[in-house]
C-alpha cells in the first residue's frame, strides 16, 4: 500500500489521492501520549519505512526537531519530498526536496502524474 505522509499541515486539510493513504504527522509532545521520546523515534522511523511520498508545507514558520528528523530520514531512504509553499526558509530543505510547487493542487496532480 502506498502511504502519502504530510509534514507541516494542519490535519483539517485531508487530500485523496487514488492509490494513496494519507498519514498526517503530529509534532511532539512530551506530556502528551505517555511516549518516551525514544519510543516516538521508533514510531518516526517506521512511519518513514512506510510512506511512498513526503509532503511539506514549506509556509511553516519554522520545522519542529522531529519534522527535520522525518525529512532525513526520508532523504536517507531516496523517498520523494514534495515541497508546498511560496519559498524555501531553510538551507536544510535545499537540500532534500525533491521538487517544489507554489499550490497545493498543483503538487497534488504532479503526484497523479508521477508517482
Amino acid at each position: 500500500m502506498n502511504n502519502l505522509l504530510m509534514v507541516g499541515f494542519i490535519p483539517d486539510i485531508n487530500i485523496k489521492i487514488g492509490g494513496y493513504s494519507t498519514i498526517h504527522h503530529t509534532p511532539f509532545k512530551e506530556t502528551e501520549g505517555g511516549m518516551s521520546p525514544k519510543e516516538y523515534e521508533l514510531l518516526c522511523k517506521k512511519i518513514v519505512n512506510n510512506t511512498s511520498i513526503v509532503l511539506l508545507n514549506l509556509d511553516k514558520k519554522s520545522l519542529t526537531f522531529d519534522e527535520s528528523f522525518i525529512l532525513i530520514e526520508a532523504y536517507t531512504k531516496s523517498i520523494p519530498i514534495v515541497g508546498v509553499g511560496e519559498k524555501i526558509r531553510n538551507y536544510l530543505l535545499y537540500v532534500v526536496i525533491s521538487n517544489k510547487f507554489d499550490f497545493l493542487n498543483d503538487a497534488i496532480t504532479h503526484i497523479k502524474n508521477n508517482y
